[in-house]
């Protein structure tokens, strides 16, 4: 009759290396101290040991012994989520539902801790002791959107890869990597074409008629915000449209004295830009207590960027560039498996279509 005690052992020793029993701290069990565990013969436990090797699970090597691989600590553990963007902005909020969905269809738990803080700073702290807690619970891998509006965001970041870094779990970033440009980091990216969405909407500002355009961004942005101000920047200048470091203003969303002022100002701009939806928002009040209601596509044109819900709701409704969620999420999702399935893979980047949306404020 066939000996089938080998299955046994390798049921076992597969499901301790999928829940990540063992490790720098765990050593893999010798052959030896698998026979007194399991009571059978050397032979049984190397049969037991060639099924693991031959799934992919363990690597022997001679005169040192048996080492769990990175498949079989990623096999099927949990997916992290770091999503400070949540605190402020409402596209995060299906991407992580699409995100969730999308792993326990792959039978894989997602850990999503609270970055939510109000302050920027109090962000970045529970970014880091979440990346620290997540390597504890011996997550599979991450999807990370990182920190923005602090002074040093970058160092923040690349403390929080370098803990993941440390510990040998890979990471997928969305929306903008952890190193401002044109530095790029080893780890993929996920996220929209910013550069050319911004030149999209500069294009259609001009084909509607304007010629000086302002862009309005918060203090400490990431670097998509950037992207998005040098394609608008490329736009105008090819159309030959005035453009300097005056048509860029630096304020909050909830500040309308800078717009007030520059809106009094001898050369009042036709349009603004504004990097986010919600910023929008803020500076169309600005306008209107200033220019009164209205003033708002008959006198200055605004858009943004992201297609929020308040983007539609706003009066006038606001011109913007989409952020597709889904697929967003889709793609971080197949990314960071291909990445925990392949760890020596090359570095990616994708970028996806960012679909322009023309209504109402920027009308003709």
């Amino acid at each position: 009759m066939k000996d089938v005690k080998y299955e046994r052992i390798f049921a076992a020793l597969q499901q301790e290396l999928n829940e990540g029993r063992y490790g720098v701290q765990n050593p893999f069990p010798s052959e030896a101290k698998l026979v007194r565990r399991f009571g059978v013969s050397r032979f049984t436990v190397v049969e037991a040991i060639k099924k693991l090797e031959k799934a992919g699970l363990v690597v022997r090597r001679r005169g040192k012994g048996t080492f769990p691989t990175r498949f079989a600590q990623t096999s099927s553990g949990p997916i992290g989520l770091i999503m400070p963007g949540l605190a402020y902005g409402e596209i995060y909020a299906p991407i992580c539902s699409e995100i969730t969905r999308l792993c326990q269809r792959r039978g894989r738990m997602v850990l999503l801790g609270n970055t939510t803080a109000e302050a920027p700073a109090a962000r970045a702290d529970a970014a880091k002791r979440l990346a620290a807690d997540f390597v504890r619970q011996r997550v599979a891998g991450v999807i990370m959107h990182p920190i923005e509006y602090l002074k040093d965001s970058a160092g923040v970041n690349r403390e929080i890869a370098s803990t993941f870094a440390a510990a040998d779990v890979p990471v997928v970033l969305l929306d903008y990597d952890v190193e401002p440009p044109p530095r790029r980091s080893r780890l993929d990216l996920v996220g929209i074409d910013n550069f050319a969405a911004g030149r999209r909407l500069g294009e259609h500002l001009v084909s509607v008629g304007a010629r000086r355009v302002l862009f309005v961004k918060r203090r400490n942005c990431a670097a998509t915000v950037e992207s998005r101000l040098l394609g608008l920047a490329a736009a105008m200048t090819a159309a030959g449209c005035p453009w300097s470091a005056d048509s860029v203003l630096e304020a909050e969303p909830t500040a309308t004295a800078p717009i007030a002022r520059l809106l009094r100002g001898a050369e009042m701009p036709d349009a603004i830009v504004c990097g986010y939806d919600v910023h929008a928002a803020g500076v169309l009040k600005a306008i209107e207590k200033t220019l009164g209601p209205g003033a708002v596509p008959s006198r200055i044109r605004l858009a943004g960027f992201d297609d929020v819900r308040c983007a539609s709701v706003m009066t006038p409704a606001l011109t913007t560039l989409h952020q597709p969620c889904k697929e967003l999420a889709r793609l971080a999702v197949e990314t960071l498996h291909r990445r925990m399935e392949f760890p020596d893979s090359p570095v990616c980047t994708l970028l996806l279509d960012a679909p322009l949306v023309v209504r109402e404020s920027t009308r003709a």
